[in-house]
């Protein structure tokens, strides 16, 4: 039997449709061209909010993306920075499987070393990912207090406004 579907209802089974079509086709690809693509798609961005295809322009100003309003431009290189860490730590492993270098011990560093690391690898990116993806430098309470010490924001390790720094 065959329900009639709301015009509201209809939109979202289509974008829900759509969206796993994308998921179909970016799995289908390399993970260099996925992560070209990407890039590629991000370059595009407008930092003028458009209206979606099928919306009336009133209700597109009402409900436009914030991470690329004009407030929040969108940040590739913030996104970057884990993929190029990740990529980073994969070329040291198999450096080291192939004995072509030592490999970094997380455990053998003293502490101002994995402070320096979350100071200056990990700088813009958010706390709780930093210690997803390298629980060896600490907790997320952790890696926000190395970086309140040294006066920089907890969340993402970059430096406070000047009203950040007087509260």
């Amino acid at each position: 039997m065959l329900m009639a579907v709301k015009p509201d209802n209809q939109q979202n089974v289509n974008d829900a449709a759509r969206s796993v079509l994308r998921h179909v086709e970016r799995e289908r690809r390399t993970l260099p061209a996925r992560l070209q693509r990407a890039i590629d798609r991000s370059r595009v961005l407008s930092a003028v909010p458009a209206a979606s295809v099928g919306t009336d322009v009133a209700h597109s100003r009402e409900s436009h993306n914030p991470l690329t309003s004009p407030c929040h431009p969108f940040d590739l290189e913030g996104y970057l920075i884990p993929v190029r860490n990740a990529i980073e730590e994969l070329e040291r492993a198999v450096d080291h499987e192939q004995g072509l270098g030592v490999e970094k011990n997380y455990a053998l560093m003293i502490s101002e070393e994995k402070d320096r690391e979350i100071l200056t690898k990990w700088a813009g990116v958010h706390s709780r990912v930093v210690a997803q993806q390298a629980p060896a430098l600490g907790g997320q309470r952790t890696i926000e207090r190395v970086r309140r010490t040294a006066g920089l924001r907890p969340v993402d390790g970059t430096k406070m406004a000047d009203r950040e720094q007087a509260a």
